[in-house]
């Protein structure tokens, strides 16, 4: 008997009888006794998962040469056992091609699966088909599982469209694809979301005269429903009953879902109802989208049903439902209401108890309302009592309903105290002051601001850069708001169309028509398309420069990028016009307005008239009035200031005094620009006694002279002589010191 100690076991011998007994029984301890002994018995394996064993780790580097040698025979159960191990599939195929050269030894379908599985799942997809056509060659049948098999390879390696071929080199292999097949290939290629060719297989499937299953429905009602098809979806729905297909609860929801999305929520509701009549029952979820959609679209009363309906069918609404509801309340104006849903909330007992969610959209809207002690109640009081500390958001709706109110001190003393209480403010924090300081002018805070956000690595985002943008050339600052785009720039925040508007307008107001074209051509280079808002600022621009050539060729520029040609467009385009003189291209232009289905507002009219009257053709501008009249477009003071100085500058005062009495009967308020018009016409005609009855008449009706009345007045007094023009000096000072 030789010593324990000296006993000698070689390595390569120990993990070869690893690998022989793992052959016989692959579930077994390699260091129990019985590892060591080739007869073993062999344990049935299992389709439970598990980790790998010491004798699996000890093989899996092995060569196929190692595991040759320790095996005298193959049978198809027992290298369907060792490829079933994880070993190298190099190491695999050469197992799988050796035993085919034993004798009397015949590969069965059980071991091409095996092999193919293992070849699919390295990704060796050539080695798949050659395997495939061996398979053939051989004569071992291939079923229907056989190319499931190597769908599920292609999908698992994200190939869905090989894996849609597969279907056709079935027909190759005799093998006609059943529903089976086609819901495999569906559902690979909805998840790697190929809808269209998921819907192109479905109507091939069709052509086959495959019936599909409920599960096929499913699938391709989703594809076609991620394409925004959710009418040839609705379709399909209504063909399932022909198959035999009964819709389920996930077809529903996911109807359901792409309508709420759509905006199409009274589809969406009478899914809801076919789908409880069918005895399918919706979630929580679903009920949610239906109610956030009718929030949205302002139908609180019907979302609030819907919650009962939801109760009555013993689907309890979580705090998201409530939410949402109180969501819509507050920007419906129903604040009221939607601080009684959170006390409803408290005192039902039942229900989920509000969070920071629930209570910042009622947080907004009190402060959209200026009711910022009822805001800071709920925060300080009910926030706090029930556990619920303020956040980010929270603080940030309170700085900018502050600062939106002129309370910017307090805003500041909200930030501070966010600070202190250690929550850190965000870059919509910061927006919601910038915003505040620079709506009250204090650009010199706002570096401040930017510097300490800088400090802190918060990049501002495009929303407060566009906001200082704006205020700076709102300023007259328009170099200062350009180095702000530059900084925008540098720091990889990319300007939009607002932030570009706001610089072309104020460069145009300071004369800076071609820096401002310039700017509108780089826009491009960013990605930034022009819009109708761009264009107006330009053509404005342009006609104060007097380049009414170049102002009307941005037109056909408008209409090539696909912009709309709006209201305000014609009417900056008639006022630029009419001041260069060309009044009779105005009126075509205006007629051409119409001919486009462009309604007129009182500002086109506005325009329109008063570049006519200064072309002294009070007739066209009374039938323009006419008009207005006609489009249901009411006429405003200046319309008719406009009219009454045409008319007096055309020596027809009468009639202008006769318009006076008819805005007076029509309820438009005459002011002191109006009576500023006929005084000064009546003083220039000699009319000075009629024009200081007109002025008495005026301050009778609570119209106050301004300075310019009193200019008139006694430049006319002056050219008076003697008694009269004290009488009419005492009469004046009298009117004017009532």
């Amino acid at each position: 008997m030789i010593p324990k100690y000296r006993r000698r076991w070689k390595p390569y011998s120990l993990c070869t009888n690893f690998a022989q007994t793992a052959l016989l029984n692959p579930h077994s301890d390699p260091y129990s006794s019985s590892c060591f002994v080739q007869s073993a018995p062999t344990a049935k394996p299992t389709n439970s998962k598990r980790a790998p064993n010491e004798w699996e780790k000890l093989l899996k580097p092995l060569g196929f040469q190692e595991l040759a040698e320790t095996v005298n025979g193959f049978t198809p159960n027992r290298l369907l056992k060792l490829l079933e191990l994880p070993i190298e599939p190099s190491t695999a195929l050469d197992a799988f091609n050796w035993a085919a050269r034993q004798k009397g030894f015949i590969h069965n379908r059980a071991t091409y699966h095996a092999i193919i599985k293992k070849m699919g799942e390295s990704g060796d997809f050539a080695e798949v088909h050659r395997l495939l056509w061996r398979m053939k060659s051989e004569e071992c049948f291939c079923s229907e599982f056989t190319f499931i098999l190597i769908m599920r390879c292609y999908g698992k390696a994200c190939l869905p469209g090989q894996a849609a071929r597969v279907l056709n080199l079935m027909y190759d292999f005799d093998s006609k694809p059943s529903v089976k097949s086609f819901n495999v290939v569906l559902a690979i290629l909805v998840s790697s979301q190929c809808y269209k060719m998921a819907q192109s297989v479905y109507f091939g499937m069709l052509r086959a005269r495959v019936s599909p299953t409920a599960f096929t429905f499913g699938v391709v009602i989703k594809s076609f429903c991620r394409t925004n098809q959710v009418d040839f979806a609705c379709n399909l729905l209504r063909e399932m009953p022909k198959h035999g297909c009964v819709p389920n609860t996930t077809i529903y929801q996911t109807l359901i879902y792409t309508f709420y999305n759509s905006n199409r929520v009274k589809e969406a509701l009478r899914l809801l109802d076919e789908m409880l009549i069918m005895g399918c029952a919706p979630d929580v979820d679903t009920y949610n989208d239906l109610i956030n959609g009718l929030c949205k679209a302002g139908h609180i009363y019907e979302a609030t049903k819907l919650v009962n309906r939801m109760l009555h069918r013993g689907c309890v609404p979580n705090v998201y439902t409530y939410g949402m509801l109180i969501n819509g309340l507050c920007k419906t104006g129903r604040v009221d209401e939607a601080r009684s849903l959170i006390d409803d909330m408290f005192n039902g007992g039942t229900g989920p108890l509000p969070n920071v969610n629930t209570y910042n959209p009622l947080i907004k809207g009190l402060m959209k309302e200026g009711r910022v002690r009822e805001a800071k109640q709920i925060v300080y009081e009910k926030m706090v009592s029930s556990g619920c500390e303020p956040d980010a958001v929270t603080y940030s709706i309170l700085i900018d309903g502050l600062c939106k109110n002129g309370n910017v001190g307090q805003a500041w003393q909200i930030f501070d105290e966010m600070v202190a209480k250690g929550c850190v403010p965000n870059v919509i924090s910061y927006a919601a002051l910038i915003h505040g300081l620079c709506k009250e002018g204090r650009l010199q805070e706002v570096d401040k601001v930017l510097e300490e956000m800088s400090e802190k690595d918060i990049v501002p985002n495009v929303v407060t850069y566009n906001t200082l943008i704006h205020a700076l050339c709102k300023e007259g600052k328009v170099q200062k708001a350009t180095d702000i785009l530059n900084r925008m720039l540098r720091l990889g925040c990319a300007p939009d169309v607002v932030t570009i508007n706001s610089l072309i307008s104020g460069m145009c107001k300071e004369g800076r028509v071609q820096e401002a074209l310039k700017i509108s051509e780089d826009m491009l280079l960013h990605g930034i398309i022009a819009n109708t808002v761009t264009y107006n600022s330009l053509i404005n621009g342009l006609f104060q420069e007097s380049k009414v050539h170049e102002a009307l060729k941005l037109i056909d520029e408008i209409t090539l990028r696909g912009c709309v040609v709006d209201v305000i467009t014609y009417s900056t385009l008639i006022k630029g016009l009419c001041k260069a003189g060309e009044v009779e291209k105005a009126l075509e232009l205006f007629e051409e307005m119409l001919r486009k289905g462009v309604t007129p507002n009182g500002i086109t009219y506005n325009v329109l008239i008063n570049g006519v009257c200064n072309a002294n053709r009070m007739h066209d501008a009374m039938e323009l009035l006419k008009e207005m009249l006609h489009r249901g477009c009411t006429p405003d003071i200046v319309t008719y200031n406009t009219l009454i100085n045409g008319l007096c500058k055309t020596d027809r005062m009468l009639e202008a005094m006769k318009l006076l009495d008819k805005l007076q009967i029509e309820g438009v308020k005459p002011d002191i620009v109006t009576y500023n018009i006929l005084i000064g016409c009546l003083c220039k005609a000699s009319g000075l006694a009629q024009a200081t009855n007109l002025l008495a008449r005026a301050v009778d009706k609570g119209v106050v002279p301004d300075a310019i009345t009193w200019k008139v007045l006694l430049h006319a007094v002056l050219k008076q002589k003697g008694h009269c023009r004290q009488e009419m000096m005492q009469k004046i000072v009298e009117l004017l010191t009532i």
